[in-house]
């Protein structure tokens, strides 16, 4: 699912030190420095050792002016003197080492600064020995440098030489131990290691409160570090007691009006709408908001980090993610909180744009979360145009291989999916667990993974699917442990590859501990736990035990109702499937088992299962359906053309597609045999038949096409073949899912009514839609309807695009 952050890194430890010598004095301004660095020059010339004081004192000036490029020229200036004065291998070269290696990553020029930081090491090594705190402080600047390079195992080893020093120097406890205890924990949180993250959290804080006792600041840090690692872990409400105890202790040392104070409010109030408690996480980040405009101002960074943090709550308010597999539900429901959200993603964009300029990491974090937003609403242009300029950024910023771009290649590839550009999905993951892979970042693998097993599993690859699901899997069971809300989510996925694999028992097993581990962590009252009952009410209707399924709908029913508070296609859904439930109970028990009313429900119960993008059990419904018609009907009633028509259309979506053909050619057989081959019903099915075949047969494809098209003809009903082409197009820009099969129904629900053509070849309902916008233009030229044709024109250049169903749990990455 991937969490949304409020700011860029939350784990705070110590950051890179500037080293300073005794005898430096830093001038009160430029201007002094400037006067300063004038009269050695007059006095001692261009070179000497009083020039480079004066050149180091002005760099480190302008450092605290935030003036980079003009502070690197002057300590260059420096190194450059002090090495001709006191020889290159001095303690305080490798002090000017270390200084100009700060400003070099400062300046995004990683590679030169990894290089001094090393000369800065080996200088201090030699001048001071290796236990010296100085020489920790250069392995805890390296260990940063490394970090960004995405050396990550280096990095970590230059973190535990730093604390291994300090713990020799000073002792425990000692504040220097506890910092590089923070920095090893924000490292190993980076890489999805939270439960070693929070052994070395934990220790910090032992030895701050040893330190300083329980109402120190230090200490407040140290529980909002630990309730950071506690939130990647899915402990939410642990993250709350962590959160709270930081709050409590700057509300009473600081006061209820300092900016720290602020935010803490907004973490308590990110956790709390991650535990659903909208209302309480409201309260919180709205106060934490205003503080943050009152104290620092509406531009700040943590004005940003608050409104962030509301707009997630409005999505996760209205819906945004579990429960609405399908991109038009997340589209139709609670558009008032989307734009709420929206306009607060605009708003944190605004400011870093405001305060870092238009190019900025934290420009393109600001992008990618606003991409995510739009993507949900089903505004795909917008969200292509956020993530490429997202990208763009992070390439020319921090380079083709950071983790960060990986993240935003995920996200760009669900976007991708969600459009049916499948390949062009499939290649942006595979480049992004390139990525990963190179960085030995395990857990964004499994990330990817889950992502790629869900894109196989909806194109009817079951078994690729299955095997990326068992790597997402095992790497977070040997990573994260076996128990957490990431690895629940995989299992559930997991579970429903077994499912259409055929694999129920196995199924169940996944089901049932993705269950376990929710209601544990989340509480039994979570929306996830709602999902994963509904999974094993599904799973249990499946093999007919439709009695064991109905408390479970019912339970899953309650915990939505309360849970949205209100009108939403989530409790919709609940609804709908008790109902099926209670249906397909009482069908049974009234009619037996073999009434016609009972095929009818079970083809209404598959249509809302692909509707709701659940393929492997609706394929189940729509089997079953189709051998009570044939049994009740005969095999060659013109009335089972339907039931064929429906079950081909859901065998062709789950890319079955030679069983697909024989469904579509047998449909019009029957109907052909049954009303004629002049019936205007048989255009939907030629129509459907040609399109099938495109991009394959192109001479059955022609057969077909010309076969509707000259019945039309024949008939001279010119006129209600555009009206029928029309007809189209206003329900696909309603509802963007295919409506070619209007007329052949069973009952009250067309399969076509809900599920788009073409998964399974990747062709998709996009490029149905423009062949049938170029069929209506060519008609209205005929009938001289100019401007219609010209109008059709617009929109075939448009290039109407479709939705597609979405099934199962996706890990996004917002940033």
């Amino acid at each position: 699912m991937g969490g949304k952050c409020s700011t860029p890194a939350e784990l705070q430890g110590s950051v890179e030190i500037f080293e300073d010598d005794d005898e430096d004095r830093i001038p009160d301004t430029y201007e002094h420095g400037m006067q300063l660095l004038q009269a050695a020059e007059t006095q001692h010339g261009l070179r000497g050792m009083i020039t480079a004081q004066c050149c180091n004192n002005i760099g480190k000036v302008l450092l605290q002016e935030r003036r980079f490029d003009e502070a690197l020229g002057y300590f260059e200036r420096a190194l450059e003197l002090f090495e001709e004065e006191m020889g290159s291998d001095s303690r305080r070269v490798g002090t000017l080492c270390n200084n100009v290696a700060v400003l070099l990553k400062q300046l995004g020029k990683l590679e030169e600064a990894e290089k001094l930081y090393r000369r800065s090491l080996s200088l201090k090594e030699t001048n001071l020995g290796v236990d010296n705190a100085e020489v920790a402080t250069l392995y805890t600047n390296l260990a940063f440098l490394l970090q960004a390079r995405r050396k990550l195992k280096d990095a970590e080893q230059a973190h535990k030489k730093a604390l291994d020093i300090r713990v020799k120097v000073f002792g425990q406890p000692h504040s220097e131990v506890a910092h590089s205890l923070n920095n090893l924990a924000a490292l190993l949180a980076e890489q999805g290691r939270a439960s070693e993250a929070e052994q070395y959290c934990r220790l910090a804080l032992a030895v701050d409160l040893a330190l300083y006792g329980d109402d120190h600041l230090t200490v407040a840090t140290n529980h909002a570090n630990l309730g950071a690692v506690l939130k990647d872990q899915g402990r939410f409400e642990d993250a709350l007691l962590a959160y709270e105890h930081a709050h409590g202790i700057r509300s009473k040392q600081c006061g209820e009006r300092h900016p720290t104070t602020a935010e803490s409010l907004i973490s308590v109030g990110g956790v709390l709408a991650r535990l659903g408690r909208y209302s309480e996480a409201e309260v919180k980040l709205q106060g934490g908001l205003e503080l943050a405009e009152s104290q620092l101002g509406p531009r700040s960074p943590c004005t940003a980090s608050a409104l962030n943090e509301l707009a997630i709550l409005k999505e996760e308010q209205g819906g945004a993610f579990q429960g609405l597999e399908h991109p038009l539900l997340r589209f139709a429901v609670w558009s008032g909180l989307f734009d709420d959200a929206e306009g607060l993603y605009m708003r944190v964009l605004e400011i870093y744009e405001a305060e870092y300029g238009s190019e900025h990491p934290f420009v393109a974090t600001a992008l990618n979360n606003l991409a995510l937003l739009q993507g949900t609403r089903c505004h795909f242009r917008e969200a292509n145009g956020c993530y490429l300029r997202c990208i763009e950024m992070r390439e020319k910023l921090q380079g083709a291989e950071h983790p960060l771009l990986a993240g935003n290649l995920n996200n760009l590839a669900g976007l991708l999916k969600d459009q049916g550009k499948f390949d062009e999905a499939l290649a942006m993951y595979k480049r992004g667990l390139d990525i990963r892979e190179k960085a030995g970042d395990e857990i964004g693998m499994a990330v990817v993974l889950n992502n790629m097993a869900t894109l196989h599993r909806i194109t009817g690859q079951p078994a690729e699917a299955m095997e990326l699901q068992e790597r997402c899997v095992s790497i977070r069971k040997r990573l994260q442990g076996d128990f957490n809300i990431e690895l629940a989510m995989s299992m559930n996925n997991q579970g429903t590859v077994y499912t259409q694999l055929g694999k129920l028992k196995e199924a169940a097993e996944m089901y049932e501990q993705a269950l376990v581990m929710r209601e544990k962590l989340l509480g039994a009252d979570h929306r996830c736990v709602a999902e994963s009952l509904n999974d094993i009410a599904a799973l249990m209707k499946l093999q007919g035990r439709s009695e064991d399924a109905l408390p479970l709908y019912q339970r899953a029913l309650a915990i939505r109702e309360a849970f949205y508070q209100g009108p939403h296609a989530v409790v919709a859904t609940s609804l709908n499937n008790l109902a099926g439930a209670y249906e397909s109970m009482e069908r049974k028990a009234l009619l037996g088992e073999d009434h016609m009313d009972v095929g009818t429900s079970l083809n209404n119960l598959a249509a809302l299962l692909a509707s709701m993008g659940q393929l492997e059990e609706a394929d189940v419904c729509g089997k079953q359906c189709l051998d009570l018609m044939e049994k009740q009907l005969g095999a060659d009633n013109v009335s089972l053309a339907a039931t064929v028509y429906n079950y081909a259309g859901l065998q062709e979506m789950q890319g079955k597609l030679p069983e697909a053909e024989a469904g579509y050619l047998r449909t019009l057989e029957l109907r052909t045999k049954g009303l004629g081959a002049s019936d205007p019903g048989n255009i939907p099915v030629l129509i459907t038949l040609a399109t099938f075949y495109d991009g394959g047969d192109l001479e059955h494809a022609i057969k077909h096409d010309r076969w509707a098209v000259v019945l039309l003809a024949e008939m001279g009903r010119t006129e209600e073949a555009i009206d029928f082409y029309l007809k189209y197009i206003s329900l696909a820009e309603q509802s963007k899912v295919c409506a070619l099969g209007a007329g052949l129904r069973v009952g009250e629900v067309s399969y076509f009514g809900f599920i788009e053509g073409a998964q399974g070849r990747g062709g998709g309902e996009a490029q149905n839609t423009a062949e049938i916008l170029k069929r209506l233009r060519d008609l209205l030229k005929q009938e001289k309807r100019a401007e219609e044709a010209q109008l059709i024109q617009d929109k075939l250049e448009a290039n109407l695009s479709l939705f597609r169903i979405q099934e199962g749990e996706e890990s996004s990455e917002a940033q």
